[in-house]
C-alpha cells in the first residue's frame, strides 16, 4: 500500500521500480485514523492473489495486476465492504457488507463461485422496502474548478406524491471524521426524512476519503463549509432554492 502517488493504492515494488497494481480513480482504503477496516486481503497459500475493495466493487487482484471482478451470487444489492479476511485455505473471505435496501451483514463469499451465506445480520426492521428511497451518485462543479461528490435520496412514500409543479425541500447532510466519508450503505435517519416528503443530499466534501489525496487535503485550504454552500447553490437548479436546510453528523 503506497500514499506517495496522491492516494491509498496498491503496488508492486520490482527492484525499487513500483508498478500500480490497480491504476483507479477511486482508492482502496480509508483515513488513517480509522482502524479495522481492512480494505484488501492478501491470499494465505502465498499465490499473490489480492481481494481488494474498491469503491462498490469486490475484486481479485493478481500479481500481474490482471484484476477480475467478484459477483456475488446469489444477485444481492451488496455496494459497500468493509473489514474484509481471506479464510484460511483462501478459498473463501469473510467481510462486512451492506446496500442502500439491506442492513449490515456478516456475510462468507467463495472466491471463486462468487457465492455467499449470510452468517449473521446486524439489524432488522418491519418496513416495507417500498419506502426505502434508492441514492443516486452525484458530481457536481464546485470553487475552484474542482468536483465534490455526493448521495442523492429522493423523497419517497408509496401511498403518496408530491406535487409535480414543485420541487422537494433538501436536506444537506455533512459527515463527521472530518476526512471520513458517507456510503450508500441503509440509514433509517435518511429515510424518515424521504419517506415524509424531503429529498436528502449526503455529501462526500472536498477532505472526504475515497478521491485521492488531493481532494482530502483540500480540507486544509478550503474548508468544509464552501464546499457544501457551492453544492446546495450548484443543485438548486433542479431541486429547490428557497427551502435548504443544513445537517451536521
Amino acid at each position: 500500500m503506497t500514499t506517495q502517488t496522491g492516494g491509498i493504492y496498491i503496488k508492486r515494488d520490482d527492484d525499487n521500480k513500483e508498478t500500480s497494481l490497480c491504476p483507479q480513480n477511486k482508492e482502496i482504503g480509508g483515513p488513517a485514523w480509522r482502524f479495522g477496516g481492512s480494505p484488501y486481503s492478501c491470499n494465505p497459500n502465498g499465490d499473490g492473489d489480492i481481494l481488494i475493495i474498491h469503491g462498490s466493487t469486490l475484486a481479485c487482484l493478481k500479481p500481474s495486476g490482471e484484476q477480475s471482478e467478484i459477483k456475488i451470487k446469489p444477485e444481492v444489492e451488496y455496494k459497500a465492504f468493509s473489514k474484509m479476511h481471506y479464510s484460511p485455505n483462501g478459498q473463501c473471505a469473510y467481510m462486512v457488507a451492506g446496500g442502500p435496501r439491506i442492513f449490515t451483514k456478516l456475510i462468507k463469499v467463495h472466491v471463486k463461485s462468487g457465492e455467499t451465506s449470510v452468517i449473521r445480520a446486524s439489524h432488522s426492521a418491519a418496513v416495507d422496502t417500498a419506502y426505502y428511497s434508492f441514492p443516486e451518485e452525484k458530481t457536481w462543479d464546485t470553487t475552484d474548478g474542482a468536483k465534490a461528490y455526493g448521495y442523492y435520496y429522493p423523497p419517497l412514500n408509496k401511498e403518496y406524491q408530491g406535487p409535480e409543479d414543485e420541487q422537494p425541500p433538501l436536506l444537506v447532510k455533512v459527515h463527521g471524521g472530518p476526512t471520513s466519508a458517507c456510503s450508500p450503505m441503509l440509514d433509517l435517519k435518511k429515510q424518515y426524512f424521504t419517506s415524509r416528503g424531503f429529498a436528502v443530499l449526503d455529501v462526500n466534501y472536498r477532505g472526504s476519503s475515497g478521491y485521492g489525496r488531493e481532494y482530502r487535503d483540500a480540507l486544509k485550504k478550503n474548508g468544509v463549509f464552501p464546499t457544501l454552500k457551492t453544492a446546495a447553490v450548484e443543485l438548486s437548479s433542479w431541486l429547490t432554492q428557497e427551502r435548504l436546510i443544513l445537517r451536521g453528523c
